[in-house]
């Protein structure tokens, strides 16, 4: 659990992301590059496969994942399109102490 003084309920640098699916698809690597241009719109985040991402938190407290067994928040994660829709899925932020 993140010990900072930062909120649990946010995801961060450093979080790790895990899908509904069971895929980990990986840590939540830095803050956006900041690219943007009339195709993309920019995200928050970037994961370590190079995947614009971004992340609502949508559970109202840290809870315990019993499937993958760690205490985390639910999320919507929006994979930003490039010149094409975004896609969303549903999953689980667990915090990097």
């Amino acid at each position: 659990m993140n010990t900072s003084t930062t909120n649990p309920l946010t995801p961060s640098v450093g979080d790790f992301l895990v899908l509904d699916s069971g895929c980990r698809f990986g840590t939540l690597l830095g803050k956006d590059d900041g690219f943007k241009d009339s195709g993309f719109p920019g995200c928050e985040f970037r994961t370590d496969k190079d995947v614009a991402v971004n992340v609502v938190v949508t559970g109202r407290r840290v809870r315990w994942n019993s499937r993958d067994g760690f205490l985390g928040v639910r999320v919507k994660v929006e994979f930003v399109g490039d010149c094409e829709p975004s896609t969303f899925a549903g999953g689980w932020v667990k915090h990097n102490s």
